[in-house]
C-alpha cells in the first residue's frame, strides 16, 4: 500500500512538470490527494519565524556523477546537481590539460545529447546546462542540437573576456565556491529564473541570471544589509547586457530585504 502511495506520488509529480514545468512546481508546490506538498522551501526574509528557518534547513542539495539518462543507451552527463531530489543543472567538465576545453563539451551538449531525453527536456527538468573547463564556462538554458546558443558565464578579466588568476584555486572555482552553494541555487530558482515568451513567435525561453548580473544584485545588497538605504551607486553594464533584468531582479530583492536587527531596510523601491 505504502509502494502503490508512493507510486501514485511520483505519477503526480511527474504530471505535474511536465504541465507546468520545474520552476513553478518548485515555487508552489504540488497537491496530491487533497495534500498541499512543499517541494522547496523558501529562505527567510528575517529570523523572527523559527519554523520557517528549520523547514528552509531542511532542503538538500545533492551532486551526482556519471548520470546516465537514457534508456537508449549508456551515454552519462559528467555531473548533475538535484534540489530535494529534482535535477536542476547538469555540467560538463573538460580539461585542457588533455587537450579538451569547454568548446568540446559545447560541441558535446549539441551532438551527443538529445533534448528529447527527460532529463534535458526544456523546462520540465534542469533549468540550465553548464559547458566548462578549469579556465572558462559557458551556459544554456536550453538544447536544441546545433541550434543551442551558449553564452559566457565568466567574471570577466582586464575588462574583457574570461576569468582573472586564482592563487592555489581554478580561475573558475567561483562557480563551487559561490554560485553552486545551497544558499545561491535556492536564491536563484526562487526569485531569478523566469520564463519569457515572444509575442510574435509565441516562442517560450528560460532566462537564468549571468554572472556579472548575480554579481551586482548581491554586492549591492550585501552593502545595503551591512550600511543601510541613502547611499548612491555607479554600475556599469555593456550594451546587450541585461540591464533591465539586473534591475528588477535588484528590486525585487530590496523590496524584503531586513538588516541584522530584523528590521525592514527600505520602505519602498
Amino acid at each position: 500500500r505504502h509502494e502503490e502511495t508512493g507510486k501514485g506520488f511520483l505519477n503526480r509529480l511527474n504530471d505535474e512538470l511536465s504541465k507546468r514545468g520545474i520552476i513553478d512546481v518548485l515555487r508552489d508546490g504540488i497537491t496530491d490527494l487533497g495534500v498541499k506538498v512543499v517541494l522547496c522551501y523558501e529562505q527567510p526574509t528575517n529570523t523572527m519565524n523559527k519554523t520557517a528557518c528549520e523547514q528552509y534547513d531542511q532542503n538538500t542539495l545533492q551532486v551526482t556523477r556519471q548520470v546516465k539518462y537514457s534508456l537508449k543507451n549508456e551515454n552519462s552527463v559528467d555531473m548533475v546537481i538535484f534540489l530535494n531530489g529534482l535535477p536542476l543543472i547538469t555540467i560538463e567538465l573538460k580539461n585542457p590539460l588533455t587537450g579538451q576545453t569547454f568548446q568540446n563539451a559545447v560541441e558535446q551538449y549539441k551532438n551527443d545529447r538529445d533534448p528529447r531525453e527527460l532529463l534535458f527536456t526544456f523546462k520540465k527538468r534542469c533549468i540550465v546546462h553548464f559547458a566548462m573547463d578549469s579556465e572558462e564556462i559557458r551556459m544554456t538554458t536550453k538544447l536544441d542540437r546545433q541550434h543551442t546558443y551558449f553564452i559566457p558565464f565568466n567574471r570577466g578579466y582586464n575588462y574583457g573576456a574570461g576569468n582573472p588568476p586564482v592563487t592555489g584555486h581554478y580561475r573558475t572555482s567561483y562557480l563551487w565556491q559561490d554560485i553552486l552553494k545551497k544558499d545561491s541555487i535556492i536564491d536563484i530558482v526562487r526569485h531569478f529564473i523566469k520564463i519569457e515568451k515572444d509575442e510574435k513567435t509565441q516562442k517560450e525561453k528560460l532566462i537564468f541570471p549571468r554572472f556579472h548580473q548575480l554579481d551586482v544584485v548581491r554586492q549591492l545588497l550585501k552593502h545595503a544589509y551591512r550600511f543601510g538605504s541613502g547611499h548612491t551607486y555607479l554600475v556599469q553594464h555593456s550594451a546587450g547586457s541585461g540591464k533591465s533584468h539586473s534591475i528588477s531582479w535588484l528590486a525585487h530583492h530590496l523590496a524584503s530585504l531586513y538588516d541584522s536587527d530584523n528590521k525592514i531596510i527600505f520602505n519602498s523601491v
